[in-house]
């Protein structure tokens, strides 16, 4: 479990080994691209005090992790495709879900989806989703 700055980046530069097929399903290797991006979202998440649960290639292609605040009541995954399109999954284990998806031209919402089925609210992804997210896992 990655739980600090130092060995999420350790982890996040061992995704640049990867080859193609590296799950032995067929899954592409992350981009410099996507594990750039998924870096800006770590220091992101570490400056913010989020606690960095995994680190990993996506079968989809990219890179992704895994935060919460230390408690599992509440979880963020990040992807950061090889496409360039940087998501974020709110996930609740309590009380409600989240997620946040890329459109067809590349700009990120968020769409919080609360269990009791209560309007779906979206913000593009900027400092006020940022802040969203850290509300959601407090």
């Amino acid at each position: 479990m990655s739980t600090n700055l130092d060995n999420a980046l350790a982890e996040l530069a061992e995704l640049a080994l990867l080859e193609n097929n590296w799950d032995d399903e067929g899954a592409p290797p992350p981009t410099g691209e996507s594990i750039r991006n998924a870096e800006a979202v770590l220091r992101w998440a570490v400056e913010q005090g989020l606690v960095v649960t995994a680190v990993d290639g996506d079968v989809c292609g990219g890179a992704s992790l895994m935060l919460d605040r230390g408690d599992l009541r509440r979880e963020a995954w990040a992807y950061c495709s090889n496409g360039g399109e940087n998501l974020i999954t709110l996930i609740a284990h309590d009380d409600g879900a989240a997620s946040v998806r890329c459109s067809d031209t590349g700009a990120v919402f968020v769409s919080l989806v609360p269990v009791d089925d209560s309007p779906i609210r979206t913000l593009y992804w900027g400092d006020d989703a940022k802040r969203q997210t850290i509300e959601f896992l407090a």
